[in-house]
């Protein structure tokens, strides 16, 4: 007579229970994320697929860094819109003021030139992030100063620029042109940067860049001491500063044409930045769609390697519960057995 030891029956049904648990949970992690849970499952297949995947977290990289760089220059074109519609606004009421067409405009002209002031400031100190976009690489640092905001001595913008008319004779045309003459340097060169700017310096050689490609560095870089910029903030400083009632009429309409002239340059230059930075919006727009093609085509490659047929695991999970049940059942009746049957 054969005799099985149900010792030996139970500790095989401890084995195969360990073993069938893994192979669920393997089972149930890939009925969950319909990949395959076990890489040397896949052969030589593997391999491939661990190369797709390394070139999808490098299109990854880098379609991050190119989504990075259109917020940045997107907010960038947004101001520098904003920028462009205060100097044409500001440009019509000083042409009237210059055509004796704006009736009483020519006394509200400082006031209306110091609102546009703050705007065209606020602006230019837009942050993303917290950080400011026209700062260059300090972007942790507004890069212009506010006009009642003091420097280290103590002077704010317009107070500079205050003192400046206040040393000449403004209601001569030689006075007034030497004012003229005098804020035209305060706003050149190092002296603006000086007065109102507190961003990074080009001669500092650093300069916003972003790689959106492997092979593809972009510039991010549009300071706020750009001669645009110089040329509005000058033109609204001097308007804030000098209302109609301190000159004569013929010497404040002077004042007018040169100012005139200042907001057309700042016009004429903020169109030409935005069409830059609309040049490298479009690059960006193309560049992150070419990684957005590429990277749904490596998924679409590895899904076809570590993929799993959905119903196909749920059947071989609900097959092996069955068989875990039925194991359950049997090792319980076996542990109720008398010791003599493990004999």
């Amino acid at each position: 007579m054969n005799v099985i030891s149900t010792f030996n029956q139970h500790r095989l049904m401890q084995s195969f229970v360990k073993e069938t648990r893994a192979e669920l949970n393997k089972l149930a992690a890939e009925s969950a994320t319909l990949t395959v849970s076990d890489y040397f499952s896949l052969g030589s297949a593997a391999q491939k697929s661990m190369s797709y995947r390394a070139s999808l977290d490098d299109v990854n990289y880098y379609k991050e860094a190119a989504g990075g760089a259109e917020a940045r220059l997107t907010s960038m074109q947004a101001s520098m819109q904003n920028l462009k519609e205060i100097s044409e606004e500001f440009r019509t009421q000083v042409i009237k003021v210059q055509g004796g067409s704006d009736g009483l405009g020519s006394a509200y002209i400082a006031s209306g030139a110091r609102a546009y002031l703050d705007q065209a400031t606020q602006f230019l100190n837009t942050a993303l992030g917290g950080r400011y976009i026209f700062s260059g690489p300090a972007t942790g640092t507004p890069p212009i100063r506010r006009p009642d905001e003091e420097n280290e001595n103590g002077v704010s913008p317009l107070d500079a620029v205050t003192e400046i008319m206040n040393t000449h004779d403004i209601t001569t045309s030689e006075g007034m042109q030497a004012f003229i003459n005098e804020v035209d340097a305060a706003f050149s060169g190092g002296n603006f940067d000086a007065l109102l700017y507190k961003g990074a310096l080009p001669a500092d050689g650093k300069r916003v860049t972003t790689f959106i490609d492997r092979n593809n560095e972009i510039s991010l870089d549009v300071r706020a001491n750009d001669d645009a910029f110089k040329s509005l903030l000058k033109g609204l400083y001097i308007s804030a500063a000098v209302s109609s009632d301190k000159a004569p009429p013929e010497v404040f309409n002077t004042l007018m044409g040169k100012v005139l002239k200042d907001t057309e340059q700042a016009v004429n230059g903020v169109i030409g930045l935005s069409a830059d930075v609309g040049y490298r919006e479009q690059s960006v727009a193309d560049t992150l769609k070419n990684h957005e093609n590429t990277a749904r085509i490596l998924n679409s490659a590895i899904v076809g390697i570590e993929g799993v047929d959905g119903y196909e695991a749920a059947s071989r999970l609900a097959n092996l519960q069955s068989q875990m049940e039925i194991t359950y059942t049997l090792t319980a009746r076996l542990a109720k057995l008398s010791i003599i049957n493990y004999i």
